[in-house]
């Protein structure tokens, strides 16, 4: 059955709108990184390094306190080392790149994070702008997926905007941005969508975008946020 003109119309329109906001956001997360969107600045949490011995003894006072020490030897090292290896056909059971050698680089963690679809970027991109690439994808699609489902709830455009906002810039995901916590929590509007979708008797749409945001959340490499 043919669509109506108007139907078309809505659909183009929604399209224009969610161009315009994935553009507006793509424009807030580039002046919120400003040092490495514009500044040449590398995205990393290897500056955590100053707070573990040996080399907290010659960093000079002033420095802020880190505690997530896990990023630097585990989140990061992994997604640097182990996609390019295992794209080139190479299993990285063993790996050198992480707590100094670890033999269990194959472990559920680390297989979810090299299947993560949005950690692909660190094969395509050098290692200098990789992390930068993969905090902007995961949370520019969180904030698009909020958008979407407050659309589908029936908000005002005005409110899209803001929650799109909000969720793109949330605590969680700016304070974890380098872990895999992110990857899990930006699936979580669009999993919603697919639900609200299936409730309206939209089976297509829905059952798919359902099963995409539980499965990819799970490949995000840390079970404990995927199960909360």
């Amino acid at each position: 059955m043919r669509s109506l003109p108007s139907e078309r119309a809505g659909a183009s329109a929604g399209r224009f709108r969610i161009g315009w906001l994935a553009a507006g956001l793509l424009v807030l997360l580039s002046l919120f990184f400003y040092r490495s969107t514009f500044g040449g600045q590398v995205l990393s949490p290897a500056e955590l390094l100053r707070h573990e011995a040996p080399f907290r003894e010659v960093v000079p006072p002033g420095h802020p306190n880190a505690l997530r020490s896990d990023d630097v030897f585990l989140a990061t090292p992994t997604y640097l080392t182990h996609v390019p290896r295992l794209l080139r056909g190479d299993v990285p059971y063993l790996d050198p790149y992480k707590l100094g050698g670890d033999l269990g680089g194959m472990g559920w963690v680390s297989l979810g994070q090299i299947l993560y679809p949005p950690a692909w970027v660190h094969a395509w991109l050098p290692p200098a702008l990789a992390p930068l690439a993969f905090a902007l994808v995961r949370l520019l699609v969180g904030g698009l997926g909020m958008a979407l489902l407050l659309g589908r709830l029936g908000l005002p455009g005005w409110a899209r905007w803001l929650g799109a906002v909000a969720f793109t810039f949330a605590g969680s995901h700016v304070v974890w941005l380098s872990s895999p916590i992110p990857s899990v929590t930006i699936c979580l509007p669009w999993a919603w969508l697919g639900i609200e979708w299936l409730m309206a008797g939209r089976t297509l749409p829905g059952l798919p975008v359902l099963a995409l945001a539980c499965g990819i959340q799970f490949l995000a490499g840390y079970l404990p946020q995927s199960v909360l």
